[in-house]
């Protein structure tokens, strides 16, 4: 116990004997302490819990105390975070521990850097009755599997790692709507593992990726192109936020109009929907000819502003403003002279053709 007491805490409840033993902070364990440790599991069967948090436990040492592990009655939490471990330690927790009758209620094994969202899937799948894995209570989001349409994934400081449990979490809901994952620590890679799982779910309409730093801090924007090519690309996404993102303006630009055509033809089964309303919309505006010729030198001002389409789904419009020097500027503004940029969109108040035939008509008595 002496040699214990250098670098862990042991605690026993002399009743009825459970105990837990947890790594002094910031220490680091030698592999003469990880011969001790070994054999005080070895001698008190009755640990519930250990903690060799933030310790430079390596797979090596790792492996001897999860081998010495397999001879406790019931370990309900193991915390190996904040070391080196790689895929190797999780293998051995697989190996050791997913087949028993009375597994473990938590998993801590965040913040290994050598770990990838590949080794949380594993792990995800090897428990799929644990209580938290990695912090995240799984077992409590996992109630509404069948029936929640929202999945809050906010604030719980997920990296890569920790995008595997979104992942398979995703994939798991049968009814899901909403993905929030704002204020965590997602990075470029970790949003692209998230957009492969949200593909494979049509029923998404709505993603929160608020506060993270999708962009790698502006020098990786190849997830970013990613989903604004599936945005573009796929009508299924209604809604992104973003806040606290910095994008280019002109990458705001593309993925807001993406999402307000997604928005314009919701809920039309038609695949040939937008085609028909833009040919609608190029009729309506159409001259009256009386002489084929003239129809057919006819061109439509393919660059004009759909204002109708700006109001409905309240988006930036361009309005050059020229300075005394003899430059320009161009000023993004709202029809509602909003300033914010937001993916939020009106309720629809009437057809947009109707609207657009209304107006015509108007303007030809006037």
């Amino acid at each position: 116990m002496e040699k214990i007491a250098k670098f862990a805490k042991f605690q026993q409840d002399k009743k009825t004997g459970e105990a837990e033993v947890k790594a002094l902070d910031g220490i680091r364990i030698s592999a003469e302490d990880v011969i001790v440790l070994c054999e005080l599991i070895r001698r008190t069967t009755e640990i519930q819990r250990i903690s060799l948090r933030y310790c430079s436990l390596n797979d090596e040492q790792a492996v001897q105390v999860l081998n010495a592990l397999k001879g406790v009655r019931h370990l309900k939490e193991i915390d190996l975070s904040q070391n080196v471990l790689t895929s190797v330690s999780i293998e051995v927790l697989i190996t050791n521990f997913s087949k028993i009758s009375r597994k473990p209620e938590s998993i801590n094994i965040r913040d290994n850097p050598s770990l990838s969202f590949d080794d949380a899937e594993r792990l995800f799948l090897a428990f799929p009755y644990i209580g938290q894995l990695n912090m995240i209570p799984v077992a409590e989001i996992r109630k509404e599997e069948f029936t929640g349409e929202v999945l809050d994934l906010s604030e719980y400081e997920m990296k890569l790692f920790e995008v595997g449990i979104a992942k398979r979490l995703i994939l798991e809901f049968t009814r899901l709507k909403t993905v929030n994952v704002r204020n965590n620590f997602i990075n470029a890679k970790g949003l692209e593992v998230l957009f492969q799982a949200i593909q494979e779910k049509p029923s998404i309409r709505n993603i929160d990726l608020s506060f993270n730093p999708i962009t790698n801090e502006g020098k990786d924007l190849s997830a970013i192109q990613i989903m604004q090519q599936f945005l573009q690309g796929s009508t299924q996404i209604l809604q992104v936020h973003m806040d606290g993102i910095v994008l280019s303006a002109e990458i705001q630009e593309r993925i807001s109009r993406a999402l307000a055509v997604n928005r314009s033809v919701e809920g039309k089964k038609d695949g040939y929907y937008f085609n028909k309303f833009a040919a609608a919309l190029v009729q309506s505006r159409m001259p009256k000819f009386t002489k084929m010729e003239d129809i057919q030198k006819w061109q439509p001002k393919l660059n004009a502003v759909d204002e109708s389409f700006v109001r409905h789904n309240r988006l930036r419009i361009p309005d050059v403003v020229f300075n005394d020097e003899g430059g320009f500027n161009i000023v993004w503004k709202r029809p509602d002279a909003s300033d914010s940029f937001s993916y939020e969109y009106a309720e629809e108040v009437e057809d947009d053709l109707q609207r657009l035939e209304k107006t015509t008509r108007m303007n030809k008595k006037g």
